[in-house]
C-alpha cells in the first residue's frame, strides 16, 4: 500500500514486473472548488499495462466496463430496481445495452 498523489507512480514499475496491473482506491482533491457539491474524495480505478498500444488499452477498458455492467445486472437486481424507481427509470435497459453492445471508437484527428 502506498500513499502518493497517484497510484500510477508505483503501478508503472509493477507493470514492468507483473504485466497488467490495476489499483482501486480513494483519491482526494486538494484544490478549492467553487461548486458546493464538488467531491473532496472519490474512488477510481487506475490501470497500467506493460508493452500495450492504444488499441490494447481501449479493448481492455471496453471489456472492463462491459464486465462491470454485466456483474451489476447479475448480482444487484434489487439495487437496480430501487435506482430505476427513484432516479433513472431505464437503468436496467441502459446497463444491458452497455454490457452487450460494441463501443464506437473515434480517432483524435
Amino acid at each position: 500500500m502506498h500513499l502518493t498523489a497517484s497510484y500510477q507512480l508505483h503501478l508503472e514499475s509493477y507493470a514492468c514486473a507483473l504485466g497488467n496491473v490495476y489499483t482501486f482506491g480513494p483519491t482526494f482533491r486538494a484544490e478549492k472548488s467553487q461548486p458546493s457539491k464538488h467531491l473532496a474524495e472519490l474512488w477510481n480505478v487506475e490501470l497500467e499495462m506493460a508493452f500495450a498500444n492504444l488499441e490494447d488499452v481501449s479493448n481492455c477498458a471496453e471489456d472492463y466496463i462491459k464486465f462491470l455492467c454485466q456483474s451489476v445486472l447479475e448480482n444487484c437486481p434489487e439495487v437496480i430496481k430501487f435506482m430505476a424507481k427513484k432516479v433513472y427509470n431505464t437503468l436496467w435497459d441502459c446497463l444491458k445495452s452497455v454490457a452487450t453492445s460494441s463501443f464506437e471508437r473515434i480517432i483524435y484527428t
